[in-house]
């Protein structure tokens, strides 16, 4: 049996929460997802810092680009920015409606 791949589900909105997990064991997909709910957030996950000290690294991100405090554009940028989050995998959970976009992203 395959090991249960590690989601980092960086969204604030609780019903898009519940249809990403319900989609996730409808598909089958062995995972353990790990809810944030604004991009300050995603960053102490990522960065293991404070509550997150534990926290495993994400084989996947799906990003909101829409959230609180910090954007989810400021989240990929950040994420680019460092060599130990670069590799993460990013995926956007929402289309962006502001006018700027990142290079390289879905």
């Amino acid at each position: 049996m395959q090991s249960p791949i590690e989601v980092l589900l960086v969204e604030d909105d609780e019903a898009d929460v519940n249809a990403t997990k319900t989609g996730l064991r409808d598909a089958k997909i062995a995972s353990r997802v790990h809810v944030v709910r604004d991009g300050e957030e995603a960053m102490a996950f990522l960065n293991q810092d404070g509550a997150f000290a534990s926290a495993p690294r994400p084989d996947v991100t799906l990003l909101d680009l829409n959230l609180p405090k910090k954007d989810g554009f400021q989240v990929l940028e950040e994420m680019k920015a460092r060599a130990s989050l670069k590799s993460i995998s990013v995926i956007q959970s929402k289309e962006p409606t502001s006018a700027k976009a990142l290079p390289g992203t879905l």
